[in-house]
């Protein structure tokens, strides 16, 4: 995932490559990302598997977190959440 502990940049690219190796991603509403507990309008690149998000409002520098969930084709729920600084 990026990025990864820090970043100096205000505006990250936020990314991930989610898989599932049994039945597959539920790409429709299957996946979802959030900053700093907000909704964020991510992207999947079905050529690349990579999920990501462009940060367009500058962020403060601190610790900020992001939050992926996935579900696959059978309901199975993972969760990750990563914290990163901005300096």
């Amino acid at each position: 995932m990026t990025p990864s502990q820090s970043t100096k940049s205000r505006t990250p690219q936020i990314s991930c490559s989610p898989s599932d190796n049994l039945s597959g991603l539920a790409l429709d509403d299957g996946i979802s990302m959030s900053l700093d507990g907000a909704w964020v309008p991510a992207e999947y690149d079905i050529d690349s598997g990579k999920f990501w998000y462009a940060v367009k409002n500058p962020l403060k520098p601190g610790t900020h977190t992001i939050e992926i969930k996935a579900i696959d084709n059978q309901g199975n729920v993972a969760t990750k959440t990563v914290n990163f600084k901005v300096f």
